[in-house]
């Protein structure tokens, strides 16, 4: 959906006479994504990760197009209902909603209702507009018929907040803009704006006032140099050979991506089975 989007302002630049431009934007467009790409065949083999059906790379280290579509159904059960079977999780239909919902944050519940405020009244205005004969700016229609087929999408798919902020933050953004302009004399939609607003300023000041409770030891702590976090503590085991690293008992989960290959829980380390050569690769049985 956001490839798809950029269709708009590809039709702005042909509207306003400026299709020559558009090719620079193509190009700055492919420069900034192609660091993610290039990591995405480094690590995977795939040019898009959890996209199995871009296979356009023959490498060794490939993962199985299975490994791949089990991590995504993993990340789907997880945030659907992180504490059913995957199985339950996948094939309950709505039921996973209301555990998803009370196990949000206060925070996030509200940008969701602000979200649903502002997506209710633009599919609401655009449809009394069209009942009514008036001027509808179809153009304006695509970039949100992009952004709320995304966020269809992703509730449907993985819905946590660090999957979808694009799609999360666009409505906020964009609908107040343009309906502003459009309603001098209507003071329900323009409450129903300011409502919405109020409820995403919320939203931002519990993480800043959250965020700044993360960084009041920091800052008493560290008042010139951030902390090494770095320096992880973790087991170090050798088998056959090879060397794995694994969590303490009781610690943290490791984050530090210099320490390869990591495996989160030990005791995993008996389903462990390591090949011989790039392609076989290590994986559990």
């Amino acid at each position: 959906m956001i490839v798809l989007l950029t269709a708009y302002p590809v039709y702005l630049f042909i509207r306003q006479k400026k299709a020559g431009q558009i090719p620079v934007y193509l190009v700055i467009g492919f420069l900034i994504a192609l660091p993610y790409l290039i990591t995405n065949v480094i690590t995977t083999g795939y040019l898009v990760y959890l996209f199995s059906a871009l296979d356009l790379f023959d490498v060794p280290w490939k993962i199985d197009p299975s490994v791949l579509q089990y991590s995504v159904d993993n990340m789907v059960a997880f945030a659907r209902m992180p504490d059913a079977s995957m199985e339950e999780a996948l094939n309950c239909g709505l039921v996973w909603v209301a555990d998803w919902w009370s196990r949000e944050s206060i925070s996030h519940q509200i940008l969701y209702i602000a979200i649903v405020l502002f997506v209710v009244y633009d599919v609401v205005a655009i449809l009394v507009s069209l009942i009514r004969k008036k001027t509808v700016d179809y153009a304006m229609l695509w970039p949100r018929v992009c952004v709320y087929a995304g966020l269809v999408y992703w509730f449907f798919t993985i819905p946590q907040v660090k999957y979808c902020w694009a799609f999360l933050i666009f409505p906020v953004a964009m609908i107040p803009m343009y309906y502003w302009e459009k309603s001098d004399k209507d003071p329900v939609s323009r409450g129903l704006m300011l409502l919405s607003l109020g409820l995403f300023i919320m939203y931002t000041g519990f993480y800043g006032l959250r965020t700044l409770g993360y960084m009041k030891d920091s800052i008493l702590q560290y008042p010139v140099k951030q902390k090494d976090y770095e320096n992880h503590v973790f087991n170090k085991l050798t088998i056959n050979g090879h060397t794995f690293y694994t969590k303490i008992d009781g610690g943290d989960i490791v984050c530090g991506y210099y320490i390869f290959p990591y495996i989160d829980n030990k005791d995993d380390l008996d389903r462990l089975v390591i090949g011989t050569d790039l392609g076989e690769g290590f994986y559990f049985e």
